[in-house]
């Protein structure tokens, strides 16, 4: 008797946890969401053959390097804080790293990419614009088209959500229309079920 209650306990608690993992996952993504401060991080080109994988815009970022706070060192694949700020643009800027949260600025929680002698390479923590699967190749070609290096005056930037760390791109942006409107009025249709 005592272990038919011990196996119900175990199924119990590991069908749980099985429960709490994932939705702890998908409530802190939408908290962000709904409560993170807004960022705009100004977008980089990205190599063609690997701008587009499956129903997502692969995103790089121009602001990827962040200086040192203070005399500290990482190493590659570390995790650190970059602390944000707006530059005269009105961009997302990495202000500095460290290895430890700021507990009065807005930050990002990142890895470390590669250092040099005064600042870090960072890896942000997004880098995927999900889109429906009959927008995404209209998209891509827009996003593509205005990341081109020297060939184009466009801007290009994702509003980026951020709260205690964590990242969450809410929209993609091409000389400030909406990159599904950007893909719609290049003639992308809806599909009629």
């Amino acid at each position: 008797m005592k272990s038919a209650k011990l196996i119900i306990a175990l199924f119990t608690l590991t069908a749980a946890a099985q429960l709490i993992v994932p939705g702890s996952l998908i409530i802190r993504h939408e908290l962000t969401l709904r409560r993170g401060t807004v960022w705009k991080f100004k977008t980089a080109p990205v190599d063609p053959a690997d701008a587009f994988r499956g129903r997502y815009l692969a995103l790089s970022f121009e602001e990827r390097q962040a200086p040192l706070a203070g005399k500290e060192r990482f190493a590659h694949g570390q995790k650190a804080y970059a602390t944000l700020e707006t530059n005269s643009a009105g961009f997302a800027r990495l202000k500095a790293l460290s290895s430890s949260p700021p507990s009065d600025k807005p930050y990002l929680k990142v890895h470390v990419a590669s250092t040099g002698a005064d600042s870090v390479v960072v890896e942000l923590p997004f880098d995927r614009f999900y889109l429906e699967e009959h927008t995404a190749p209209a998209a891509e070609q827009a996003y593509r088209q205005s990341n081109r290096r020297g060939q184009t005056n466009a801007t290009t930037y994702a509003l980026v959500r951020v709260r205690r760390g964590s990242g969450v791109i809410e929209n993609v942006f091409v000389d400030g229309k909406p990159i599904r409107d950007v893909a719609r009025e290049q003639g992308v249709a809806k599909p009629s079920f």
